[in-house]
């Protein structure tokens, strides 16, 4: 199943456009698209998007595989006062976290004097609801759901698993797939994000402990076995979300508070995304 999960990526990044841009990250998922898109197409025609806040070892790695596929690398630091600056950015949309609201904005920062137009936009969104290692607190009824149905604790996890996944494509979660996908739509762009394509669900077979905590050995395992890249180089991708990878998530959280007096950041961001 490696095999038709590379070819399935290499596949879906074959897309027609005026120029690729691959949003990175230090992670596997966004370094998996990477090398797809640089197995398709000359260094030349690619580029590397890094959004970083805070200095990190995330956006380290990041430039260490832009690097190896030897494309262009493109920076942009986003600061906190840039990100308080622009919560009008949420009126009227339908975010539901701080989480969400910092990707948006960030995003949009970052894209503000970027020519993208017609160019195919790389994001590797969904893939960690896809593998089951997005958030330990859907397997909360693990327990309870392998008494009721006689089950072993893993196939629970793997049953909570699906549905947590079903949640986010019908996009009733709190995900960031769908709405960077129209951010990038919304700059004249082709976004290509594979993981919430809905071609890849035959990875829910592939038992949950493939994948979880930060190694997703499975998914590296097929990087290094199948398509040759260097052990040291694949084995250092470490799993980063763009809240940790900026630096803010918690100083945003704490802000938000403080400013709108709320009990929560998510009321806060609620409250801003009032249309009046």
């Amino acid at each position: 199943m490696q095999q038709r999960f590379l070819n399935d990526i290499e596949r879906l990044c074959r897309v027609d456009a005026d120029g690729r841009i691959v949003m990175l990250s230090g992670g596997v998922d966004s370094f998996l698209l990477l090398a797809a898109v640089s197995r398709l197409y000359d260094a030349s025609d690619i580029e590397a998007l890094i959004i970083y806040g805070i200095e990190s070892s995330d956006s380290a790695r990041a430039k260490q595989a832009a690097k190896f596929f030897n494309v262009k690398l493109i920076e942009r630091e986003v600061m906190m006062g840039e990100i308080l600056d622009n919560l009008s950015m949420l009126k009227g949309t339908q975010d539901k976290s701080v989480f969400q609201a910092l990707f948006r904005i960030s995003t949009e920062i970052a894209f503000a004097d970027l020519n993208v137009k017609g160019k195919a936009i790389y994001q590797g969104d969904g893939a960690d609801s896809l593998y089951g290692n997005s958030n330990h607190f859907i397997y909360m009824a693990t327990k309870e759901m392998a008494a009721e149905k006689f089950i072993t604790k893993d196939e629970a996890r793997d049953i909570l698993r699906a549905a947590n996944r079903r949640k986010i494509m019908s996009g009733s979660g709190t995900g960031t797939g769908k709405l960077i996908g129209k951010i990038i739509e919304a700059h004249g762009a082709i976004p290509v994000q594979p993981f919430i394509s809905g071609e890849l669900e035959y990875l829910l077979q592939v038992p949950l402990k493939c994948f979880q905590g930060e190694t997703k050995k499975w998914v590296k395992d097929a990087l290094i076995n199948l398509w040759g890249l260097p052990v040291e180089l694949v084995r250092t991708r470490k799993r980063c979300s763009m809240q940790d990878g900026l630096g803010y998530y918690k100083l945003l959280n704490d802000e938000l508070k403080k400013i709108y007096k709320t009990q929560s950041a998510n009321a806060a961001i609620k409250y801003l995304c009032q249309d009046n």
